[in-house]
């Protein structure tokens, strides 16, 4: 069985990593949000078809 010692530590390492966590983002204030503009990237067009076939031997 786990000692009172371990319990203690195993709780007081499960608080602090919670409070790291969460304590940030409570105190971190007003979000800023900002919209990213994106430029239009235009698709890559297709390559012309040539009149050239490739036949596999079976």
């Amino acid at each position: 069985m786990a000692s009172k010692f371990q319990n203690r530590l195993v709780g007081t390492v499960v608080l602090v990593a919670l409070g790291v966590i969460i304590l940030p983002g409570l105190l971190d204030g007003k979000k800023k949000h900002y919209e990213d503009e994106f430029a239009a990237i235009p698709l890559v067009p297709k390559p012309a078809m040539r009149g050239r076939t490739t036949r596999f031997r079976r």
